[in-house]
């Protein structure tokens, strides 16, 4: 027999019900027991004293009942009744004179001593002393009320930790066949699909509305009764309210997975029927105002609103008047009018307000969502998305315009440096050859000379287009930037001694480590100590210093410029831009544009400071 059998079984699902009642109370009744025998110090105590302090308690209140009987009502045939008891008792007055007794054994010794003064009963001046001493026989040879109540908590003394594994066992059964019971609820024998029956058919908020109105008034009745366990209608009405509450829970649960299986619960619902028809009314109610302000200016639209917003302020004044509650109700629904129209044109103002600044910050991609706006606000996003693609066109053929120069200059390039391979050659070949006219020597030492400055004029032109293209393929890995900077040193030390330049170097003792291509930041090290050995002043320090703050690595390089450095940091970072205007130095003013656009490439930053004659470059990676 398969599950499909079971679930669709109606016997299956009585049976899984009636369980889950009796369970579910047996776990309540284990619960609530061991609270109560917690309290009455089951676990701390011996049975023995816990059966003496009950008996003690029901000695005590009937011998006040015995005495308020004998004051009261003078019944001499008390004793009588108590001879077929467990409680046998003597009672004295003023402790001497006996009253009555049933025939207490003298040589046994009272278990209990209880003393009464007949004020407590009656209003008589005359104040009069009751002793009363009582016996319980513990064998209990009579059935009564002491032999039912030792029996009982030797029962729950017994049971007082069988009561949590009942009470587990029970819980962990309830929740069994509640979860059945909701995987079974809507199905049906012959059928496939969920059944939709009895209470499926009223709105679920309404039948929960009703479902809580019952618990309160089910709550209400076991709480009264809760108080009042000592009385047996009491209880039943507690354990009666309990499983009518556990009944109804249970059917409610199951109504409720009834719906969720059959989908779009929440549409059988009165909230939802009263939400959908006021969206209804809110959206026919916008539609007519935005045919009647489509064709006007904006302007003219706020100005409009304006006014109809002051017309109805006043006609609601001058309706309700004499009655502010009404007049608070119109300013109410005035406000719910406004408040989602003022809502709607702060978001709208927000996409265009985005869209401007992405639009101002190069992000040329982005397109504002014009799907749900109107009348003049949709104009502008459709205007600011039709200037991000003009714009975007605009770079697009820009970006081909350099494109087309680097491969213009490359290609330039290749075509001019074979021949001035060539030249290189021979000139090398006629000074090797020591020509015996001095004369030819000497041009071909300055023909050589010049046409090693052109070669490395070409191929800096080359590096420098394809750097600020962004047509260099760059493999990013962790470098330390010490071990890069002490390779620097190394092979510019022979350099700088010949330029009379004293090299300061420090870094970290910890290594810094950055994300870089080696490659093209040693070819960034190697053209800023180039300009290094080409302008500064002889006799100075040069400070090469690398720090790490706030995770990201700075490395700086300081020198004192030989000349005058009268033009701004942006035009020394131009190409073609030298520090000696006079250009009697080698060098043809690339090394920091190639530096620069070398840098970037490796997702970091160049900055270059002119203070004076002091000349500063840093250079700013993300550290790792």
């Amino acid at each position: 027999m398969n599950v499909k059998h079971w679930t669709h079984s109606l016997l299956a699902k009585t049976i899984a019900f009636f369980l889950l009642v009796v369970t579910a109370c047996t776990a309540a009744g284990c619960v609530l027991g061991a609270v109560i025998l917690v309290q009455e110090g089951f676990y701390t105590r011996s049975e023995e004293q816990i059966v003496q302090e009950q008996l003690y308690y029901m000695a005590q209140s009937e011998s006040r009942g015995i005495v308020r009987d004998h004051l009261l009502f003078q019944e001499l045939n008390i004793p009588e009744t108590y001879e077929n008891t467990n409680f046998r008792f003597e009672l004295f007055a003023d402790d001497s004179e006996r009253v009555f007794g049933n025939i207490m054994d003298a040589s046994e010794t009272p278990d209990y001593k209880f003393v009464f003064h007949s004020s407590e009963f009656t209003n008589d001046q005359d104040l009069t002393s009751y002793t009363m001493l009582v016996k319980i026989d513990k064998s209990f040879p009579f059935s009564d009320g002491y032999s039912t109540i030792s029996g009982l908590l030797h029962f729950a003394y017994s049971m007082r930790y069988a009561v949590y594994v009942i009470g587990i066992f029970s819980a962990f059964l309830a929740i069994a066949c509640f979860v059945f019971l909701m995987f079974a609820a809507g199905r049906r024998e012959g059928r496939e699909e969920i059944s939709a029956v009895g209470l499926a058919a009223i709105p679920f908020d309404l039948l929960t509305g009703l479902l809580l109105l019952a618990a309160f008034i089910d709550v209400s009745a076991v709480s009264n009764s809760y108080f009042m366990l000592h009385d047996v209608a009491s209880v039943a009405v507690l354990v009666l309210g309990f499983i009518a509450a556990l009944v109804v829970g249970t059917a409610y649960c199951m109504n409720f997975a009834v719906r969720v299986k059959l989908g779009g619960w929440w549409k059988n619902t009165v909230v939802f029927r009263l939400v959908v028809f006021a969206g209804r009314a809110l959206r026919t109610i916008g539609t007519g105002l935005s045919a009647l302000f489509r064709s006007l200016p904006l302007i003219w639209k706020t100005v409009l609103a304006l006014f109809a917003i002051a017309g109805l302020e006043l006609l609601s004044f001058g309706m309700f008047y004499y009655d502010a509650s009404w007049l608070l109700i119109a300013r109410f629904l005035e406000w719910l009018l406004l408040i989602p129209a003022i809502l709607y044109l702060a978001l709208v103002l927000l996409k265009l307000q985005k869209g401007s600044e992405a639009l101002a910050a190069g992000d040329l991609s982005y397109q504002v969502d014009t799907g749900r706006m109107f009348w003049d606000f949709k104009r502008h996003g459709e205007n600011l998305n039709r200037i991000a693609e003009g714009m975007a066109l605009a770079v697009d053929e820009r970006m081909r315009s350099e494109r087309f120069k680097t491969e213009l200059i490359t290609n330039v390039s290749h075509d001019i440096k074979t021949p001035l391979t060539s030249i290189i050659n021979y000139s090398d070949l006629i000074c090797k050859e020591q020509p015996e006219n001095e004369k030819v020597a000497e041009y071909a030492a300055v023909l050589l000379r010049q046409s090693e400055r052109l070669k490395k004029l070409i191929e800096d032109l080359v590096e420098a287009s394809k750097a600020s293209t962004g047509s260099v393929d760059v493999l990013a890995a962790p470098c330390e930037v010490g071990v890069l900077l002490t390779q620097t040193v190394g092979e510019y030390e022979q350099r700088l001694r010949e330029n009379d330049l004293e090299l300061i170097a420090k870094q970290p003792e910890t290594p810094v480590r950055i994300m870089a291509d080696g490659r093209h930041l040693w070819r960034v090290f190697d053209n800023l100590m180039n300009n290094v050995c080409k302008y500064a002043q002889g006799g100075t320090r040069v400070y090469l210093t690398v720090e790490e703050k706030n995770g990201e690595a700075a490395i700086s390089f300081k020198n004192t410029s030989k000349y005058p450095l009268d033009i701004s940091a942006d035009e020394l970072m131009a190409r073609f831009v030298r520090g000696d205007s006079a250009r009697s130095t080698d060098g043809n003013g690339l090394g920091l544009s190639i530096a620069r656009s070398l840098t970037e490439l490796q997702n970091g930053r160049l900055e270059l400071t002119v203070d004076g004659d002091l000349f500063k470059v840093v250079l700013y990676f993300s550290s790792i």
